[in-house]
């Protein structure tokens, strides 16, 4: 800018040396404010590149934001599927599980624990649940709306028989709310010593429920019995809840 006014006053300065003092000042003073609107001009442009950089800049970052979000959509949904392909692979599992063992010529069920300690027989539509313990067997029949789990202790661990019924009966009573039990009967279950009481409760979700609690004890185990199903529905399955001990074997 220094450059084009010294050539300008080159130019114009052999037409004015002769001219007097103020139309020298208003010469200058117009190739002074032109060098400062030039200044200013270069300052505004450089403004606007700045500007136009940061835009750039920050376009690049919601780019990169959005690529980077578009990305974790994918492995969100990645995830997904693989939940969903391990929730499936389950659920064929338990169904694979809970599939009914015939035998030969004869509709009845036969559901062992994991560890082969027992097994049980029982009439078409009871089946296993998954989640069953090795040496604890849970069953359910939705046909009649009743459930029950199978436990087996090592006789051997068990030294007094009567404090052992005694202390489960107990025990379970006291996890129960309003629990009426009937007196402890004496049985004999497929020429073994056993003992068997009801229970009539009421679960926590406020629905009256009866259990048939029965304990067995065999040459090789202690096996206790819980069935139970709705209060309403006892006396009609009573009689195929209280053959669930006869049916099973060790």
């Amino acid at each position: 800018m220094k450059k084009i006014i010294v050539m300008l006053l080159i130019i114009i300065l052999p037409g004015y040396a002769y001219g007097d003092t103020a139309t020298w000042n208003a010469i200058l003073e117009g190739l002074n404010q032109g060098m400062n609107e030039g200044i200013e001009n270069s300052k505004k442009l450089e403004e606007i590149r700045l500007m136009r950089e940061q835009e750039r800049l920050l376009e690049e970052q919601r780019k990169q934001l959005e690529q980077q979000r578009e990305e974790q959509q994918q492995l969100d949904q990645q995830r997904i599927d693989a939940e969903k392909s391990k929730q499936m692979s389950q659920e064929t599992k338990s169904l694979e599980i809970n599939k009914p063992i015939y035998q030969e010529n004869n509709p009845d069920v036969i559901l062992s624990s994991k560890d082969g300690s027992f097994k049980v027989i029982l009439p078409y539509g009871w089946i296993e649940e998954a989640n069953s313990a090795p040496r604890k067997l849970v069953i359910n029949n939705n046909l009649i709306e009743s459930a029950a789990w199978i436990t087996a202790f090592n006789r051997s661990d068990v030294a007094d028989w009567h404090k052992f019924v005694k202390y489960q009966k107990e025990k379970f009573i006291s996890k129960l709310n309003k629990a009426h039990s009937s007196p402890m009967k004496v049985l004999k279950i497929n020429n073994h010593d056993a003992m068997q009481v009801e229970i009539s409760a009421i679960l926590e979700n406020g629905i009256k429920a009866r259990f048939l609690g029965t304990i067995i004890k065999t040459d090789k185990h202690i096996l206790q019995i819980v069935a139970f199903c709705l209060d309403s529905r006892f006396e009609e399955n009573k009689q195929e809840l209280e053959s669930i001990p006869y049916r099973l074997q060790d």
